[in-house]
């Protein structure tokens, strides 16, 4: 017999099973199997190892006009029309620990900004029995360019396993379009998470600590502290006055360190002046999914205003 050659031929069944192995060489508990979508050994239109289910006259395939990593990204067509919408993938199974969140990461981008996409991450038993589903990202104001997006799950209890679904063009939603996933990947030991939430600048004449603000936070499981920048500041007027005061947050009865200010007395009438920022910390351990993060001020006491505010979005979360 001759070994058969050509495009389809032995070099072509070769490689696919290298590819097939090396996909699932990195299923051992951290990263996602095939997460770029480069191998189709089978050659049936879907990526290995992901499942792929479609919507009510939905398409998909892989795109290999503009993806963002390596050679393939998915794609899912919505064609419109009430109930009908695009599909989605599953990966497969992925090992983590209901003591830890999971970091995911992915590209998206979309023809067509208003169309519905979920990342939904699935929780399983150790017997690979379903427990609950949680959408760590759900949009209708999508991206139309490339974007990446990290976030994290708050794994329930007796979670050992997760699969991820991507779902481009959910039927909940009468928006035609195309949406591309690519670069899916996930960190089941993560030790920082970056996250972002923004709070407005706030004040009080209060000389006593005294809540003036708060917002609601998703804190990951099985982390120590929450880190970020704030500043406070304040403004005194009139001879031997001294502006002083400072901000720090809590969660229920929990406390952060403060930021503080403190003026020079001064021995005019002239404006006096005081500002400082610093790195808010608050310990976290125990706490996960939704919390109120609340914003405390303090000033003289004397009617001076004291002002405080959260310096920038970033926020860190990290394990020690």
């Amino acid at each position: 017999d001759q070994p058969i050659v050509g495009e389809g031929g032995f070099g072509r069944k070769v490689k696919d099973n290298f590819d097939f192995l090396y996909g699932k060489s990195t299923a051992a508990g951290i990263g996602v199997p095939n997460s770029s979508f480069e191998i189709d050994s089978d050659a049936d239109g879907i990526p290995d190892d992901w499942t792929r289910s479609l919507f009510p006259g939905g398409t998909a395939g892989f795109e290999t006009t503009n993806p963002a990593h390596g050679a393939f990204a998915y794609r899912f067509t919505h064609p419109g029309g009430a109930g009908n919408g695009g599909g989605y993938l599953e990966s497969d199974y992925i090992e983590i620990s209901e003591m830890i969140s999971p970091v995911v990461s992915f590209m998206l981008r979309c023809s067509v900004a208003g169309m519905r996409n979920i990342v939904r991450l699935r929780y399983f038993t150790a017997a690979k029995v379903s427990i609950s589903d949680e959408d760590v990202y759900d949009s209708t104001a999508n991206p139309t360019t490339w974007t990446s997006f990290r976030v994290f799950g708050v794994p329930p209890a007796s979670a050992r396993y997760m699969r991820i679904r991507l779902i481009g063009g959910d039927t909940s939603v009468n928006v035609a379009g195309n949406i591309f996933y690519d670069l899916i990947n996930c960190n089941t030991d993560p030790y920082d998470i970056t996250s972002t939430f923004t709070m407005s600048e706030l004040s009080t004449t209060s000389g006593s600590w005294v809540d003036v603000g708060s917002t609601s936070i998703r804190v990951p499981k099985g982390f120590s502290y929450l880190m970020f920048a704030a500043s406070a500041r304040g403004v005194t007027t009139g001879v031997n006055g001294r502006a002083k005061g400072g901000i720090r947050y809590r969660i229920s009865t929990t406390f952060s360190t403060e930021v503080l200010f403190d003026s020079i007395i001064t021995l005019s009438d002239t404006p006096v002046r005081a500002v400082n920022s610093g790195v808010i910390n608050l310990a976290i351990s125990g706490l996960s999914g939704t919390q109120t993060l609340v914003v405390q001020l303090i000033a003289d006491g004397a009617g001076d205003t004291a002002y405080g505010i959260k310096d920038a979005p970033l926020a860190q979360y990290v394990r020690v």
